[in-house]
């Protein structure tokens, strides 16, 4: 059996190896300004922006959510209620969100995140436009 694991692991070494030994070192180019369309570069830019800025935003929806919930829980019960308060105040007990509620929160951030990568591609494109 450990001779089979020597030839085994043999076998993996030398064929792994292989690629490295006869393979040409290729040294990479940087990208040309032209070597992509604008608005692909854009969409590029859109797209990191937006992945970006989702947990950010989030964060903000959810305790923007939770807020708007214990004003409109106390609210309708004409007192404070303790049991609705943001999640870093509510006592151990408290209801939680509902699945309907959570993908509110998450649709709410990811418009947010789309928000603020369409806002920035327009300053960009103005930005771009001046310059010219």
């Amino acid at each position: 059996m450990p001779a089979r694991r020597v030839l085994t692991l043999t076998l993996l070494l030398l064929f792994c190896s292989g690629t490295l030994l006869y393979s040409d070192e290729a040294v990479p180019a940087p990208y040309s300004p032209d070597e992509f369309p604008g608005w692909a570069l854009d969409l590029r830019r859109g797209e990191i922006i937006a992945i970006g800025v989702f947990p950010i935003a989030l964060l903000a929806s959810s305790v923007f959510y939770d807020v708007i919930r214990f004003g409109y829980q106390s609210a309708r019960a004409g007192q404070f209620d303790a049991d609705y308060a943001p999640w870093f105040f509510a006592p151990p007990g408290a209801p939680g969100l509902t699945d309907r509620e959570r993908v509110g929160i998450l649709v709410g951030a990811a418009a947010i995140s789309v928000t603020v990568a369409l806002v920035d591609n327009l300053l960009g494109r103005r930005e771009r436009r001046d310059n010219r």
